[in-house]
């Protein structure tokens, strides 16, 4: 016997484990060896998590072990938990998501159940509703056998009074209700409500207590009441005029714009899915409402949500605070498209709601939930052919006195006695819980003379600062004539500052004193120096009540009046959002010159100064303009007029104010010529140019108001490209989820940091921010300690080189800051050849030769150590002479007019990077070092079998090599002759990342593939397993051309960069670059997907390993097809290098000329694999490796290798160009061997076709392709 009863918990732990692992998709194999141990350390070997720290969970896992076995110990545990169910949805949270509490017992007890006669089965409603929900919520497969409920017809007794008592015990508090799941992003009604899911739901709830239904319980009739006819305006509020059906969620996903709301396709038997959108984003997953039948609104008039069309509306039901939501539970056999069904409601449902008549309106408060959690109309239950729909949640509150006397007057529901309403009664419940804010009433007071009230606001901070450092706007705003002063500042802080100068301008040009401010409680408004300010200068103070900006609402609607007009003038020109201040300042100049109907049909000006504007001076801003230029300030044939654009009025002086963007001077003159029909830019995504804001540019200069017409008020602040953004994107603000996410452990080696400052655009930027001016100064001085230049006056007759700030924000691997870099550069574009500069060609590290390094690092153990170069191109020497203009914010206060005569070469120059080059090359060779052939950047030093080697990308180097005391010694003088940064081991190098393992290294761009999503707006898309579709075929007119192909170009652009780590992409970049001059939809399809493909492999890389058995060798792929492309019938080839188990080249290219065979392209790709396989074996000999074997180079034609290996002429092979037979030389040489490989195994098919995702998965496993940390 005790046998037996091992079996059965032998058998019951195998069923848990089997349906644990089920549910976390992992193989239950490896855990049922280890059935022979407790229940519980077997559950906590799968969950990875600890019982005793989780009561419930410990609860569930003792009822499990313990579950007896023989049959009257099972039916009493059995009833034990049906009882337990009558108040909970699932075991453990008191929601109803399943949990693994639920999983461990549903495999416990369904043996059990399942071998239960019907009748004894039928006992146990809770228990079988509970398995029934189970077993929907998780995919068993073939584990379990399925529980079908066996229902039978639900018929609710009549409604009986008996004495007041026993009506008032048959009439029970309602648990729960249908409720709108969108309501969650609306204040929650205390109790339990009937509404709908769906677009309109959040006008549509109403609030009802439940009333007790279904009762089986005999009750003694001492009266019966006659039956309430019906009068009219019942018949109008009947349930039969909606369109109850019963529907099936065949798909549920997100909505594409809002994480609040999902999208579902639902199935009620019309041939086509019905879409409907709810809120219920919050409360259920997409995978949990997929396959769920629900009850769905079929005749609501179709609206649009987000702009995602919905038809139709779910019920759902909800607990009174709204923490819970799902929809109804329709019983399991109900017919999908068949209608809930009323007793007594049998009317024609309308053919659509009229939503003018407000007829849901006047439903839904009759909807509500007995306590049996029956959904019901007035008291009548929501009735299928399956039995009733129900509802799990359980919660109800405080119910209004105008509902609760409408209940009593209308006898909504049965047994509630007349009660003595009275309204002027305070429920301190209700107060608590559905408190609101009182009306706002429109002021009556209006100031009697200027500068009696004063209302002021503060608007920003923007995204990113203006070219003066402004992130915030201040207006002082006269109560009496309206009109606004602006104001801009670099911090809050400031805003006493710009008060006290508001003061004293406004007073001086009114001749009147302010009397009061009025403000809301910001900060800088209750500074203790501006409170003093404020007394000492008898000043009285109005501030707003907490949260409360309506009694700002002057200052506040000011401010959206001036964001509107700023708005529409950059936008009416596309003015680049760097010139947000000067438009906002305009935005002020001409509102204060509006007639205002609330100042009887007078401007603010008017007002304030009694004296009509005159507006004839007015211009459209951001048009094209073209100033004058005064002869002494031009030679004789040059243009006598520049080409701006109009940014404003002038304060001080009678004239416009026009900024050339390509230089950045702004200029102030009264003869300009406007062209109003024009803009300089015709696109707002066109990139910004720089602008160095030269001596008239954009200065931070005090705002002056005065307020005679004949001078022109001024904008005082600058620019910055992403304000408008902040003005302009003013749409509501969706709520982010606050559903905890479980990050993909994938991506655990990525880190992003979300807060990371933005790069200065400017100067004066960057001089408002300690981090940048220090910056700048380390840059001046290192200028300064070079000897880069010498002060001297200007030369006549010579042309200067302007120069410019740059600001680059260093950023570690895993995205955080290592130092903000500023450097100043020359602006080499004005430089003319033969005069300034004649070579300029210098050598930067090949792709394959940093590959073929760390390779070399991986498999022999090396370490790879990096340096940076401070300034590096200041170490060069100039050949020519060379005059710049001085720095910016550096410029010598003693002899400002001078410039700079260069001594050493700097950034931005023609020649520095010529320059720098042959400096460091001369140092290394001095060292011992020696350029190699095969690639002039790289540098060896050779010790018999072993050497160091020195890899030169501009200013940075990269160390590597087996005599580790050299490179120590070269770290040091280098550091010694020139200013260097040692940077340790290398993790980081030009946008490639290094992540190191035991005995390998992987190669990847993880961060870089993070920001290529991101700045595409793809990092939320779903992922692709393929790069493209298999039988796709794109066309150079394929369809409908791109009306901007720009971001096609871009999107292309930064996938080439991509590829440097990711040959799996090599070939569908390769395709999609054919297309960059006139891309069509189909093929920014196709990018998209390739984003997709890029989305879901993002931590993918090159796996570089420490070769144990052999010296790593040199091994090549090589295929082509043939015509494969549609538009010139050209074939591609495409050939990999594996050095070793890894990829170091690869190739995926169009052939120049059509082929006429198959032999005859791989023929052609076998020739160009070969070029490259001589290039690589020479470097590797440079390098100390062997090369002493012959490379074998697989293809899979065995006619092409046989033209390989045969020199006799061939008559089908003579039109072939002579240097693809290049292949043949290198075969009858002996140094390549071309051997037979199946189409199978060819690695280079990847890089000529198109291919399904499991041999895509096989080539990048063979490839050695990995996701880091994997």
């Amino acid at each position: 016997m005790a046998s037996d009863n091992e079996g059965v918990i032998l058998e019951r732990k195998r069923t848990i484990v089997s349906a644990l692992c089920k549910s976390r998709s992992l193989d239950a194999t490896k855990f049922l060896d280890d059935v022979g141990i407790d229940l519980k350390s077997l559950s906590v070997n799968i969950m990875k998590t600890a019982y005793e720290n989780n009561e419930e969970l410990n609860k569930w896992l003792t009822f499990a072990e313990n579950f007896p076995s023989d049959s009257e110990a099972c039916s009493k545990g059995l009833c034990e938990l049906n009882e337990y169910l009558t108040d909970y949805s699932v075991l453990v949270g008191g929601g109803y998501r399943s949990s693994d509490a639920d999983i461990i017992v549903f495999s416990t007890v369904h043996p059990y159940v399942i071998s239960l006669p019907s009748s004894d089965r039928n006992k146990l409603p809770h228990l079988l509703r509970w398995m029934d929900y189970i077993q929907s919520t998780q995919y068993f497969g073939e584990l379990f056998e399925k529980i079908v409920l066996e229902k039978a017809p639900f018929n609710p007794p009549l409604a009986k009074q008996t004495s007041k008592g026993d009506a008032e015990s048959n009439t029970k508090k309602a648990d729960s209700s249908i409720k709108n799941a969108d309501l969650s992003t609306k204040k929650a009604a205390p109790n339990a409500k009937a509404a709908i899911s769906g677009a309109d739901s959040e006008k549509k709830s109403d609030v009802l207590n439940k009333q007790a239904t279904g009762k089986t319980e005999a009750v003694t009739e001492k009266k019966k009441l006659p039956d309430k006819v019906p009068d009219d305006k019942d018949k109008e509020l009947s349930v039969s005029l909606l369109k109850i059906q019963v529907g099936l969620i065949r798909k549920a996903s997100k909505h594409p714009s809002a994480d609040s709301l999902l999208v579902e396709e639902i199935d009620v038997g019309e041939g086509k899915c019905r879409q409907v959108v709810s809120g219920l984003a919050k409360y259920c997953s997409p995978d949990e409402l997929t396959n769920r039948l629900v009850a769905l609104i079929t005749n609501v008039k179709p609206g649009k949500l987000r702009d995602v069309v919905s038809e139709g509306l779910v019920l759902c039901a909800s607990n009174a605070d709204h923490t819970a939501v799902e929809p109804l539970i329709v019983p399991e056999g109900a017919k999908i498209g068949e209608c809930v069904t009323f007793s007594g409601h049998e009317g024609k449902p309308e053919d659509v709601l009229n939503p003018k008549k407000k007829q849901l309106d006047k439903i839904t408060p009759n909807l509500f939930t007995d306590d049996k959690g029956v959904a019901t109309f007035k008291g009548v239950p929501f009735m299928t052919s399956a039995g009733p729909c129900t509802s799990t949640i359980s919660n109800a509150g405080h119910v209004g006195y105008d509902k609760l006397g409408l209940m009593m007057n209308r006898s909504y529901v049965v047994g509630l006695p007349k009660l003595d309403v009275n309204k002027e009664n305070v429920c301190a419940g209700c107060q608590y819980g559905k408190a609101s804010q009182q009306p706002f009433s429109r002021s009556q007071y209006q100031a009697m003379k200027p500068l009696e009230l004063i209302h002021s606001d503060v608007f920003g901070p923007v995204k990113h600062p203006s070219n003066q450092g402004m992130k915030f706007m201040v207006t002082f705003i006269d109560d009496f004539s309206k009109y606004v002063w602006v104001y801009f500042m670099k911090d809050k802080s400031e805003t006493f500052a710009k008060f006290k100068e508001f003061k004293r301008e406004a007073e001086l040009e009114t001749r009147n004193k302010v009397v009061c401010l009025r403000s809301d409680n910001g900060g800088e408004y209750l500074a203790h120096e501006f409170s003093a300010y404020l007394k000492e200068n008898g000043i009285k103070r109005q501030l707003t009540c907490p949260y409360t900006p309506q009694q700002n609402g002057v200052s506040e609607r000011k401010n959206r009046h001036l964001a509107e007009v700023c708005r529409s003038m950059i936008h009416d020109k596309n003015v680049p959002g760097r010139f947000w201040a000067e438009s906002m300042q305009t935005a002020a100049f001409i509102i204060n010159r509006i007639p205002q109907q609330s100042l009887g049909y007078e401007s603010p000006f008017e007002k304030l100064t009694t004296t009509k504007p005159n507006v004839s001076y007015f211009r459209v801003f951001g048009c094209v303009c073209y100033v004058f230029i005064p002869g002494h300030l031009r030679h004789k044939m040059e243009k006598k007029a520049t080409r701006c654009i109009f940014v404003g009025y002038d304060s001080e002086r009678k004239g416009w104010r026009c900024c050339d963007p390509n230089s950045g001077k702004v200029y102030v003159s009264r003869n300009v010529v406007f062209d109003e029909n024009s803009s300089w830019w015709s696109s707002t995504k066109e990139p910004l140019p720089d602008s160095t804001l030269l001596k008239e540019s954009l200065e931070t200069s005090k705002l002056r108001f005065n307020l005679s017409e004949d001078t022109i008020i001024e904008a005082e602040n600058g620019s910055d490209p992403a304000v408008v953004e902040e003005l302009v994107e003013e749409e509501p603000i969706l709520r982010r989820s606050q559903r905890v996410r479980t990050p993909n452990p994938k991506y655990a080696n990525v880190a992003i940091v979300e807060d990371i400052p933005s790069e200065p655009t400017s100067f004066e930027e960057a001089y408002s921010k300690d981090e940048w001016v220090l910056a700048m100064r380390e840059e001046m001085n290192a200028l300064v300690n070079n000897e880069t230049w010498d002060l001297v006056p200007r030369p006549r007759d010579v042309k200067l080189v302007s120069c410019k700030w740059v600001y680059k924000l260093k950023q570690r691997a895993d995205g955080s800051i290592e130092r903000f870099k500023a450097r100043l550069v020359a602006r080499g574009f004005s430089q003319q050849y033969g005069l300034d500069y004649e070579d300029t060609f210098s050598p930067v590290a090949k792709w394959t030769t940093i590959r073929v390094v760390m390779a070399l690092a991986a498999s022999k153990r090396w370490n790879l150590w990096q340096l940076d170069v401070n300034n590096a191109f200041l170490y060069g020497d100039l050949e020519h002479v060379i005059y710049m203009e001085q720095p910016m914010g550096f410029e010598s206060a003693t002899c400002p007019d001078h410039v700079c005569k260069l001594k050493k070469a700097i950034y931005g120059l023609k020649q520095s990077p010529r320059a720098w080059f042959g400096k460091i090359g001369e140092f290394l060779e001095q060292s011992g070092y020696s350029s190699t052939t095969a690639d002039a950047s790289l540098f060896v030093k050779k010790f018999g079998s072993r050497v160091v080697m020195v890899l030169v990308y501009v200013d940075d180097l990269v160390i590597t090599g087996d005599v580790e005391d050299e490179i120590q010694q070269l770290k040091y003088n280098l550091n010694i002759q020139f200013k260097m940064k040692n940077l340790g081991k290398l993790v980081h190098f030009l946008g490639l990342e290094i992540h190191y393992g035991d005995d390998k290294l992987v190669l990847h761009q993880s961060k870089y593939a993070l920001d290529l999503l991101s700045r595409f707006k793809m990092n939320m898309c779903k992922p692709a397993v393929t790069p493209m579709e298999a039988s796709l075929k794109l066309y150079a007119d394929d369809g409908k051309e791109l009306a901007d192909p720009t971001e096609y170009r871009k999107i292309v652009g930064s996938l080439i960069y991509l590829t440097i780590t990711r040959p799996d992409i090599s070939f569908t970049v390769g395709v999609l670059s054919r297309y960059m001059e006139n891309p069509c939809k189909s093929h920014m399809h196709a990018v998209k997907r390739l984003l997709r493909y890029v989305k879901g492999s993002v931590t993918q890389g090159i796996e570089f390993k420490r070769e144990f058995e052999s010296e790593p060798k040199l091994v090549g792929y090589c295929d082509a097809d043939y015509a494969g492309d549609l538009n010139t019938r050209r074939s591609t080839i495409g050939y990999v290098f594996m050095y070793g188990q890894s990829p170091i080249l690869w190739c995926s290219k169009r052939q120049p000329t059509v082929s006429l065979s198959t032999t005859e392209a791989e023929y052609r790709a076998a020739a160009m694999a070969a070029q490259e396989c001589v290039w690589v074996m020479l470097l590797l000999k440079e390098l100390n490796q062997d090369t002493s074997y012959k490379v074998q180079v697989m293809c899979d034609n065995i006619s092409a290798i046989k033209l390989a290996q045969n020199p006799v002429f061939h008559a089908r092979t003579k039109h072939i160009e002579v240097h693809y037979h290049f292949i043949r030389e290198k075969v009858l040489k002996g140094e390549i061997d071309m051997q037979y490989v199946a189409s199978d195994e060819q690695l280079a098919d990847v890089f000529t076709k198109s291919m399904s995702g499991v041999k895509m998965k096989k080539f990048r496993d063979k490839m050695k392709l990995v996701q880091v940390g994997v």
